[in-house]
């Protein structure tokens, strides 16, 4: 009886160590695996004026003397991708801010999801449809053809709830109402760039444009 009881209480301390341990990982784990822990992500403020300031920087890849590449602010390229989509975005959100982190733009705001129609998918998340809630996208950022890109988004958040993959491009129709165009991915919002844009790269807490061979 009293085996059982010690080899019950040796289980509950492995278990309570094992929670500290998970929970104050990024204090030991960098020292053990030799890595730098990664930096903290930055947000900033998506603003008009960070939009018409990227306009500015990415018409200088234009020039005859320009560029052959720009490094924009995930705020400044969040700017244009709201700007730009031609989506109902903009109107539906406010305080929007942008980061990089790791290879991703992560886009976040709060969104009003009372003009939301049920989103099967969610599940249980669906009663947080008909409220006002902070929702988080991150993604990619590819260039499909002259003209058009996309932000592939590969991951939302509403609250702190994870949306289930299957529900993404659902809830993305929820923010983009418009036509879907031709060749933009179930989990893409399309926005449209200058023809001389021909790639873009998300990393190392940037965003960078090049030109487009001629």
């Amino acid at each position: 009886m009293f085996g059982c009881f010690r080899t019950i209480g040796c289980l509950v301390v492995a278990a309570a160590a094992g929670v500290g341990a998970y929970a104050t990982r990024d204090m030991w784990l960098p020292r053990v695996t030799g890595r730098e822990a990664p930096a903290p992500v930055t947000f900033q403020e998506v603003t008009t004026e960070r939009g018409e300031r990227a306009t500015r920087r990415v018409e200088s890849l234009d020039a005859r003397s320009g560029p052959a590449f720009i490094n924009l602010s995930a705020a400044e390229v969040a700017a244009l991708v709201l700007a730009k989509s031609g989506t109902r975005l903009p109107a539906i959100v406010s305080r929007g801010e942008a980061a990089v982190e790791g290879d991703q733009l992560v886009l976040r705001a709060l969104v009003d999801l009372s003009g939301f129609r049920g989103i099967a998918a969610l599940g249980p998340l669906s009663s947080l449809l008909g409220t006002r809630q902070r929702v988080t996208l991150s993604g990619g950022l590819e260039v499909m053809e002259p003209g058009r890109a996309q932000f592939l988004v590969r991951e939302v958040k509403v609250g702190d709830f994870l949306v289930p993959p299957p529900a993404i491009g659902p809830l993305l129709a929820q923010l983009d109402r418009g036509p879907r165009e031709a060749g933009v991915a179930p989990n893409g919002l399309a926005f449209a760039v200058p023809r001389y844009v021909g790639d873009v790269r998300v990393g190392k807490g940037q965003v960078t444009l090049y030109k487009s061979a001629k």
